[in-house]
């Protein structure tokens, strides 16, 4: 689940349905506002275009800027100037504008002309797996901030055993004699359901302004001088 605007990862914010069992899902939204710089969230708000340069994906999806989509570009990025080819399961072409840096480096450290290719040898895909698990234990540096605005889906799921072992014959029988898709559906168990959807919102806000923090500190200053005294 995730906005509309959002590159997708099924393996980060997926969750799968077992056969066999009704499924409800509830779903739930939630908005979150930060503020940028100085504040300790150091959080960005990038247009469509700008988000070119930190995500892959939005040169060919015209999507937003995400902190998943900028550390998966991170990957490809350390891949591509790692191994001198790109991990086929994200996009790896020099036309990209988040890649072309990246490309540019390998360029110009070999001595002949090199291309956007994906790593396919033996050799490579070893180098892959190396970079990977580096990667994974946090050894590479990305700069991937948090967005300032930001909404999240949140999914939870339960599951009940459907039907029943006495009504599962006289079910099958009753679901032959239909053909409308709608019906067929019930006999795989997918039941969606908003079961009390809520929308929450998060917003971060200063209490008090820059002039407000120099006259506080101007005041502890006083205080604590006539303390020492």
């Amino acid at each position: 689940m995730h906005d509309q605007n959002i590159m997708p990862f099924p393996e980060d914010q997926g969750f799968d349905i077992s056969p066999g069992l009704q499924t409800s899902i509830a779903v739930r939204r939630l908005h979150i506002d930060r503020l940028g710089s100085p504040f300790p969230s150091k959080c960005i708000s990038l247009s469509q275009d700008a988000a070119k340069s930190r995500n892959m994906f939005s040169s060919l999806f015209n999507v937003s800027y995400t902190l998943e989509a900028c550390y998966k570009t991170c990957y490809q990025q350390h891949i591509i100037e790692r191994c001198k080819c790109g991990d086929t399961s994200f996009p790896f072409h020099d036309t990209i504008d988040a890649l072309t840096g990246s490309w540019d480096t390998v360029k110009a450290q070999s001595s002949g002309s090199i291309t956007a290719r994906p790593c396919i040898t033996t050799v490579e895909e070893i180098c892959v797996t190396e970079v990977s698990t580096a990667y994974s234990r946090g050894d590479f540096t990305c700069d991937c901030p948090l967005s300032c605005s930001q909404d999240d889906f949140i999914g939870v799921n339960s599951f009940s055993k459907w039907p029943s072992d006495v009504y599962k014959e006289k079910l099958y029988q009753v679901l032959g004699e239909h053909s409308d898709p709608m019906v067929k559906n019930v006999l795989f168990g997918k039941n969606g359901q908003t079961s009390d959807p809520t929308f929450k919102s998060i917003l971060t806000s200063s209490t008090m302004n820059l002039f407000q923090r120099k006259k506080h500190m101007v005041q502890f200053h006083y205080w604590q001088t006539w303390v020492d005294r």
